[in-house]
């Protein structure tokens, strides 16, 4: 019996699997602030022990670049765009942004909790073919848009670093997600 539900499961996940989108009609070329931006690379999500798939992240940089470091400190604008594959509620949303933060401000935490709640009461449910995009723009903070309604903004400028190491830094969502975001490549 239980090998009969596993394989199941592992038919459903597997279906999905294929059947999700690829990243092919996210653009080349963005505008942010008056700035053309370059697609500087696409990653996949993957999620848990059978790799489910939960978003298509692309970076875009005024300057790109393959180093993480370079993209996380360089005072550019910048756009990370999440184009889901799967539905995720308002509160799964928040858990994993309040995870992402806590893990990777360690120590720290205490200095971005206003911000970190700020973030997560501008997310709302995603459907599978909608995006949130972060837009950067030095001096101003980095602005959220939701299925393409603007959010508001993030002005906290050590948050915005912050935001930037939980894609690229040492402790990423995904490593193919971080990889593919720094490969200077399509992905898919």
């Amino acid at each position: 019996m239980r090998i009969t539900v596993l394989a199941a499961c592992l038919a459903v996940v597997a279906t999905n699997a294929f059947a999700q989108p690829s990243p092919k009609h996210m653009p080349d070329q963005v505008t942010v602030a008056g700035a053309p931006l370059r697609l500087n690379g696409i990653g996949l999500c993957e999620y848990g022990i059978f790799a489910i798939d939960i978003y298509w992240g692309a970076l875009y940089l005024e300057r790109p670049t393959r180093i993480a470091k370079t993209a996380i400190e360089s005072e550019q604008r910048k756009r990370i765009h999440l184009h889901f594959v799967r539905s995720l509620t308002r509160d799964q949303l928040s858990r994993a942004f309040t995870a992402a933060v806590e893990y990777n401000a360690g120590k720290r935490i205490a200095r971005y909790r206003a911000t970190l709640r700020r973030l997560c009461a501008m997310m709302e449910p995603i459907a599978r073919g909608e995006s949130i995009v972060f837009d950067y723009v030095p001096a101003r903070g980095i602005e959220v848009h939701v299925d393409g309604k603007s959010k508001g903004w993030l002005r906290d400028p050590a948050f915005s670093r912050l935001f930037f190491v939980l894609y690229l830094g040492a402790h990423p969502p995904d490593d193919g997600l971080k990889r593919g975001m720094l490969s200077g490549r399509r992905g898919g």
